[in-house]
């Protein structure tokens, strides 16, 4: 894990290094290229949620959670909640 960590600052030392190497022009293009392109990404995402939307088929269907069916005949009577159940350890016990 150490050796995963100094290898992340390493690089980010050398990317950091390469970035104050670069005029500050370049870094404002950078800058404004990755908001551009934020905002657009962002811009898609919301416009493809509306459109989603807006359709008439996608209704949401609420139904009850269904128990889940045990395999091997045995009947739901048997599950129960397992918070519910005390397990006591004899090492704990009082004598």
């Amino acid at each position: 894990m150490k050796n995963i960590m100094l290898s992340v600052r390493d690089r980010i030392k050398v990317l950091e290094h390469w970035w104050n190497s670069l005029p500050l022009k370049k870094q404002q293009q950078y800058t404004r290229i990755l908001f551009i392109s934020y905002a657009l990404l962002t811009v898609i995402i919301l416009l493809n949620v509306f459109f989603e939307i807006a359709q008439p088929e996608n209704n949401i269907k609420i139904e009850h959670i269904k128990p889940p069916e045990l395999q091997g005949g045995k009947s739901p009577a048997s599950m129960q909640d397992t918070v519910s159940i005390i397990i006591k350890n004899k090492i704990y016990e009082r004598i």
